[in-house]
C-alpha cells in the first residue's frame, strides 16, 4: 500500500517554534519598554513567594539573622513584651526607564515591642548606644523629645550584612491599632505576619508599661529574574 511521506509532522513543529520564538521575542520587548509582557502569566504570583511557598529558604535565613542580630539590642531597663516575625514583597522595575534587576524584593524579620516604665530617656539612649555600636545612622535624626501620645516616628539604622533596624520609641498612652509603631506587623494585603500577637494583643502587652521601643530587624533577598 503507498502511504504519503509524513511531512505534516516537520511542518507543525516547525509552525509552533516559530510562533514561540515570536511570543518570548515580543514578551521580551513589551518588558523592555513597560515591564511586563504576555509570559508574565506564567511567573511566581508575588503571595507565593512572599509566604514561603518560593523562596522559603531565603525567608528563614533573613528572620533567624534578624533574631540573631536582636539578641544584641535587648536594653537592660526594658522587658520584651510581645514579638513577631513578617515578611512582605514588592514588585521591581525592569523596563527602558528604569532596571531593578529583580522581580520580587522581599524582606523578612522580627519585631520585638519592648517596654519599661520611669525615666524615658536612660532606656531611650541604651537603645540608641547599641544600635550605634555596630550600625550606621540614625536617619532621620530624631529630637530628643518625650512622647506624650503613641509613637514619635522611626530611626532607620544599617547594621551591615544586609541587616536593617527601624526603631521606634513612645508611650502607652493612647495607643491605637492604627499607629505605624502596631501596624508595622500586621496583615495587609502586602505584608505576612507569621507569628505573633494582633494588634489588640500588642497594645494590651505595651499597657503594662509607660514607655516602648519597637525594634523592627529586616533583611532583604531577591527572587526571580525579569
Amino acid at each position: 500500500m503507498y502511504r504519503r511521506p509524513r511531512r505534516a509532522l516537520p511542518l507543525v513543529v516547525g509552525v509552533l517554534v516559530v510562533v514561540l520564538l515570536a511570543v518570548y521575542g515580543i514578551d521580551r520587548v513589551l518588558v523592555a519598554f513597560v515591564g511586563v509582557g504576555p509570559l508574565s502569566v506564567f511567573r511566581v504570583p508575588l503571595p507565593v513567594v512572599r509566604d514561603g511557598w518560593i523562596a522559603g529558604g531565603e525567608r528563614q535565613a533573613a528572620i533567624e539573622a534578624a533574631e540573631e542580630f536582636t539578641s544584641t539590642l535587648a536594653p537592660t531597663g526594658a522587658t520584651t513584651a510581645a514579638k513577631a516575625t513578617f515578611s512582605t514583597c514588592s514588585e521591581g522595575s525592569n523596563s527602558w526607564k528604569r532596571q531593578d534587576g529583580y522581580r520580587l524584593s522581599c524582606v523578612a524579620g522580627l519585631i520585638t515591642y519592648q517596654g519599661w516604665s520611669g525615666d524615658f530617656a536612660t532606656t531611650r539612649d541604651q537603645v540608641r548606644a547599641a544600635l550605634t555600636a555596630t550600625c550606621s545612622g540614625p536617619e532621620p535624626v530624631l529630637a530628643d523629645i518625650t512622647p506624650h501620645q503613641g509613637s514619635i516616628g522611626s530611626e532607620a539604622y544599617s547594621c551591615g550584612s544586609g541587616i536593617e533596624v527601624w526603631a521606634n520609641f513612645g508611650t502607652s498612652n493612647g495607643l491605637v491599632v492604627t499607629d505605624p509603631a502596631i501596624r508595622a506587623s500586621q496583615d495587609d494585603g502586602f505584608t505576612r505576619q507569621i507569628t505573633g500577637p494582633s494588634a489588640d494583643e500588642i497594645i494590651e502587652a505595651l499597657a503594662t508599661y509607660q514607655w516602648f521601643v519597637v525594634l523592627d530587624v529586616h533583611k532583604t533577598y531577591y527572587q526571580d529574574q525579569p
